[in-house]
């Protein structure tokens, strides 16, 4: 409907219909402005026509009553508040056309009504201009009815606003994002994204308790929770299966379930972390770790060598040397004429002409002193046999004492060893490396 305003619409004025009268004809009101008809009254210019009363300026027609002049029909926060309720919050009147002042000039020489304006506003092609020069453009969002937002305090003339079964939206009772957010977690399972809330806010305005009815009473609502709310739980189930399936380590595979469970782990891909671990595990970490395990390996195997070599050359010696001295003495009591002497005896025990034993083990002192240098090299061998393979189990682990022979040596315990937990360690280190940066946590215990 088109019309005009007589008078200020933000100050009484009245909405007439049809077209306002011309600048030329009588006037029972007062007009401040200058005109070719005559006044009756008296005037603060000129007149062409006649007035009954007082004008602050000249008019054209005649006039009953005196003014000191019209106000406009439109001001600038009231023209702002319309383009930016129907086109968007962001919208701005192109500077190259004179920006927002060119729009107030417009609007209040051609008259425009409040009704007509609101009507061209929602004009499709209206919106698809500003959306043109704007970033605000409107988002589809199926199964969602569209609020209808009330314009503004339609004219007396106009018929009133056909119900809509939605709550007029104001300042009071408009959702806000913090209370999209809460309504879109509780009834459809996951947030709002940044289109939904700015559907709700700025492309079509909602009451808090429009949006709340309908998240709780569309079908399609209820659906996407029940979907979310499987979905989500199979995907928990898949990753805790495959961090239990997994061949980490259990003080790892625990660190990890406590990090699942805590950080809304079904978001995480468990199998891209585990796979990035491994992979990093086995071309990286794994190698540099081996490379010194091997160096270790090789050293003990040289020092083992080196005992065990020694030793036999110890005990080839031992052996040659009794043999001599054996033969020495027997040699010297024949000398002398003493083989079946008790000197013999005691010398060579059994091995005297009487072969009569003598001395512990019967080999006279001439044994004795063998053994007693063989005892003597022999705890030498065990002492270095011992401290290779507690050397070998400190570095390499009670496991990795299995692949050297030796002899006599007393296992210490079950033994980690150094390099294999400080391999573990780097390992450890990296996918705590991961797991952080995948569940956004700057720390935790390990």
């Amino acid at each position: 409907m088109s019309g005009y305003w007589s008078g200020s619409p933000f100050s009484g004025g009245t909405y007439m219909a049809g077209s306002p009268p011309a600048s030329g004809g009588s006037s029972g009101g007062s007009s401040g402005g200058s005109s070719g008809g005559s006044s009756g009254g008296s005037s603060g210019g000129s007149s062409g026509g006649s007035s009954g009363g007082s004008s602050g300026g000249s008019s054209g027609g005649s006039s009953g009553g005196s003014s000191g002049g019209s106000s406009p029909l439109w001001t600038m926060d009231r023209i702002k508040a319309l383009y930016k309720q129907y086109l968007g919050s962001n919208y701005e009147a192109p500077e190259s056309e004179g920006g927002w002042d060119s729009v107030l000039q417009h609007h209040n020489t051609s008259l425009t009504s409040e009704s007509d304006l609101v009507t061209w506003l929602q004009k499709p092609e209206t919106q698809a201009a500003a959306q043109a020069s704007q970033t605000n453009v409107p988002i589809d969002m199926p199964g969602l009815p569209e609020p209808v937002t009330p314009p503004a305090t339609p004219p007396a003339t106009e018929e009133p606003t056909e119900d809509t079964g939605f709550e007029a939206v104001t300042p009071e009772n408009q959702v806000n994002p913090i209370q999209i957010q809460e309504i879109y977690q509780q009834y459809a399972g996951r947030e709002a994204t940044e289109a939904e809330i700015e559907w709700h806010t700025q492309t079509h305005p909602i009451s808090y308790n429009d949006l709340l009815n309908w998240a709780t009473t569309a079908p399609e609502v209820a659906a996407e929770y029940e979907l979310n709310v499987t979905e989500k739980q199979a995907r928990y189930d898949e990753g805790l299966a495959i961090i239990n399936d997994s061949n980490l380590p259990d003080d790892q595979k625990e660190l990890w379930r406590t990090l699942y469970e805590n950080y809304d782990g079904d978001t995480v891909d468990v199998q891209q972390i585990l796979d990035t671990f491994e992979k990093v595990k086995t071309d990286t970490i794994d190698p540099y770790w081996q490379g010194l395990i091997d160096l270790a390996e090789q050293d003990f195997r040289y020092q083992l060598d080196t005992i065990t070599g020694r030793r036999e050359r110890e005990l080839e010696t031992e052996q040659a040397t009794k043999e001599q001295r054996l033969k020495g003495a027997q040699a010297s009591l024949e000398a002398r004429g003493m083989t079946f002497s008790g000197e013999a005896v005691e010398q060579l025990g059994t091995r005297s002409g009487t072969g009569t034993a003598y001395g512990e083990e019967g080999t006279g002192l001439l044994g004795q002193q063998s053994r007693l240098i063989s005892s003597a090299s022999a705890a030498e061998y065990a002492r270095q046999t011992q401290e290779l393979g507690m050397g070998i189990e400190s570095q390499l682990g009670s496991a990795g004492l299995g692949q050297f022979n030796i002899p006599d040596y007393t296992q210490v315990g079950t033994v980690e060893g150094q390099l294999p937990t400080q391999q573990e360690g780097a390992q450890a280190s990296y996918l705590n490396q991961l797991l952080r940066n995948a569940y956004g946590v700057s720390q935790y215990n390990q």
